[in-house]
């Protein structure tokens, strides 16, 4: 994405890593010093403020399912620069009110998933994100998935967004048989 104005950068980390290890301690160390300012740990989806009595937060839900969207439909391309790391790139351009600036890549970073189809059994299923990075300017908007398993070679794979209730993290019913076209 080429950009003439001002570049945003932040990382959510959705998964602690694992503890285990002076090899990993030491990678996390470095990665905690170059990316002190950016990281963030997100909050749970439904927190306790949230199901307060008497509080409806339906549009802050309708504006996240509509910011969602919006990025998906986007959709440049994705494509994998590791085996454990996938760069999506959207033309959406997140919203340069205030609020909706600190909100939207965190909706983005805590509702995208990535799936994958296994080329043998056509199994669908997400694989788990350990942190994601959202970089975004006036020309549109990236994203950097760190996955927690490498994918596999010949596997289809699909960015996808949670738009509903419940977690968001379990699988996806099993893809049909029929190609479309034939």
């Amino acid at each position: 994405m080429t950009t003439a104005g001002r570049v945003i950068k932040r990382r959510f980390t959705l998964l602690e890593p694992p503890r285990s290890g002076w090899f990993p301690r030491a990678r996390r160390l470095w990665a905690t010093l170059l990316h002190r300012r950016h990281l963030e740990a997100l909050p749970d989806p439904f927190s306790a403020e949230q199901t307060a009595v008497n509080i409806d937060y339906s549009l802050r839900q309708r504006a996240a399912v509509h910011a969602l969207r919006r990025f998906i439909e986007l959709i440049d391309t994705y494509q994998l620069h590791t085996r454990k790391q996938v760069h999506v790139i959207s033309h959406y351009v997140v919203p340069d009110t205030a609020g909706l600036q600190d909100q939207v890549p965190e909706w983005l970073a805590h509702r995208v998933r990535f799936g994958v189809v296994d080329p043998k059994t056509k199994a669908t299923t997400y694989v788990t994100i350990r942190a994601v990075d959202v970089v975004w300017t006036e020309d549109g908007t990236e994203l950097y998935l760190h996955l927690t398993e490498k994918i596999g070679k010949g596997t289809r794979a699909f960015v996808a967004a949670w738009l509903g209730e419940d977690d968001g993290r379990t699988g996806l019913p099993q893809v049909s048989d029929v190609l479309i076209g034939q």
